[in-house]
């Protein structure tokens, strides 16, 4: 008996016999939706990558809506200076995690061969050489954001210990460029002297020029001792124990990032904070320099490195062989 404004039951089993084109219909519709899902899914990296033109920019901002968004505006009007944190703590985890993204992408893709160092854009060099620096904070960070409170903990390192436990992406302009030559000064003082000290021992001049570089004959990394290598993996923020394995892909990343830059063009269209990551990424120390005076260096430093015959040693030992206490009158 069937009532009004009632569907007669019917069996899954009795609706794909009877109607066999709707089986077809669920099935085609499913694999279109799964096909779009994993396009999006992979479509994610790609987005991250073409997000911004340089890895010293953070991600696009986006205008939150809903609840944050009225949260925020709360904030910028009653709290401003409490605003200026959220949006920095905001902004950093979101460029931590896009970073993060990409440089596993980036590792993945090169591990299985299916794209090569001279495959890889600008961006994509700058991230994978200062995430190689920064990934043990970086995990730290990732671990933190989902739990609750770490907005107040991440605030608070924000205010009193910036450099010491958060990363590039949570530090204002002014302060990237003071925290990497605070880092640079380190390094030249605790590791550039041991390094000098063995290489004069073999006959070398120092400090040299840039142009000698390719004259130089250092040692190559698989005979230098553990004290020397270890000097040498400090002075590049490598863990002493990966060593030689290590030193080879950040030369050969740093190489290939020196090729993008060949054309004077390239470091004439940098603006002050793209300077101060290329500088900085080679270890050249820029302090008390004019930004004309930091393009010049790159732009000789470009030249001189990508030339034939410049071997991985020379290139590592670099910024210890040229640089002394400072950079002025050693070009």
């Amino acid at each position: 008996m069937r009532t009004r404004g009632m569907a007669t039951p019917i069996s899954l089993k009795a609706m794909f016999v009877m109607r066999p084109s709707c089986s077809m219909w669920i099935s085609t519709s499913q694999r279109r939706v799964n096909a779009q899902l994993l396009h999006s899914f992979h479509s994610k990296i790609g987005y991250c990558r073409q997000i911004r033109s340089f890895s010293s920019e953070p991600p696009a901002h986006r205008t939150p809506t809903g609840l944050m968004g009225r949260y925020e505006c709360f904030l910028k009007t009653r709290a401003p200076r409490a605003y200026t944190i959220h949006k920095m703590v905001v902004d950093g985890s979101k460029w931590c995690i896009s970073d993060i993204k990409i440089y596993f992408a980036l590792r993945r893709e090169l591990a299985s061969g299916s794209r090569s160092l001279a495959d890889l854009t600008q961006n994509e060099l700058e991230i994978l050489i200062q995430t190689n620096e920064e990934i043990a904070k970086m995990i730290i960070v990732m671990i933190l954001i989902p739990l609750p409170m770490t907005f107040y903990f991440l605030g608070a390192a924000l205010v009193f210990f910036p450099r010491l436990v958060l990363t590039r992406h949570f530090w204002t302009n002014e302060q990237r460029k003071d925290f990497w030559i605070a880092s640079m000064k380190r390094s030249a003082n605790l590791h550039f002297k041991p390094i000098r000290d063995r290489l004069r021992k073999l006959g070398i001049t120092i400090p040299a020029s840039i142009r000698d570089l390719r004259s130089l004959k250092t040692p190559p990394l698989e005979a230098l001792s553990f004290t020397h290598l270890y000097h040498l993996c400090r002075i590049h923020h490598i863990i002493p124990f990966m060593g030689v394995r290590h030193l080879h892909r950040r030369a050969n990343a740093l190489r290939q990032l020196d090729r993008h830059l060949l054309h004077s063009e390239a470091v004439d269209a940098m603006s002050d904070q793209q300077l101060y990551l290329q500088l900085y990424l080679r270890r050249l120390q820029y302090y008390g320099m004019t930004i004309d005076e930091m393009r010049v260096l790159l732009k000789k430093w470009v030249h001189y490195s990508s030339a034939p015959g410049l071997k991985t040693s020379e290139y590592l030992h670099a910024p210890a062989l040229f640089q002394h206490k400072t950079i002025h009158g050693l070009l």
